[in-house]
């Protein structure tokens, strides 16, 4: 479990140091950052996340509702 945590604080710390690198040191960045002050692409990225963990969620929420309805193995 310790492994994973630090796996995790990994990726956030590298993202981080991405998006810092991206803000202020990169004269031609991969990703804008001011592209997020539109409030258009702020909604749009919010409902994309949605989706996809719907997307991800649902699976998981089926199987138990089968396993429910027609008993678990």
């Amino acid at each position: 479990m310790r492994q994973l945590w630090l796996w995790l604080l990994g990726g956030v710390a590298l993202l981080a140091l991405f998006l810092v690198h991206q803000g202020r040191w990169a004269s031609a960045p991969l990703l804008p950052l001011d592209l997020f002050a539109v409030r258009a692409v702020r909604a749009g990225n919010m409902v994309i996340f949605l989706v996809g963990l719907g997307f991800f969620a649902s699976p998981v929420l089926l199987s138990l509702y089968m396993q429910d309805v027609f008993g678990a193995p």
